[in-house]
């Protein structure tokens, strides 16, 4: 693999920079996509987010609160 930035020689300096906090505490099952510096992620019950990957700020969040029906946030 190209990626190189991350070795066992240095992987005790990370740190953590941000965290997300969920609406739910049911286990997440799907894998963050991040592009263009922006992190998609889902939540239960069916969620979706999208952060800055750099800060973690909520740009926006989109959730199905009925069948057939759909609602958005932005953060205020």
């Amino acid at each position: 693999s190209p990626l190189d930035q991350i070795t066992p020689a240095n992987v005790k300096q990370l740190e953590m920079k941000w965290v997300f906090q969920a609406r739910s505490l049911e286990a997440f099952e799907t894998t963050p996509l991040v592009v263009d510096g922006v992190m998609y992620l889902t939540q239960p019950p069916n969620d979706v987010v999208a952060l800055d990957a750099r800060s973690g700020r909520m740009f926006w969040m989109i959730g199905t609160t009925c069948v057939g029906r759909t609602s958005a946030a932005a953060p205020g």
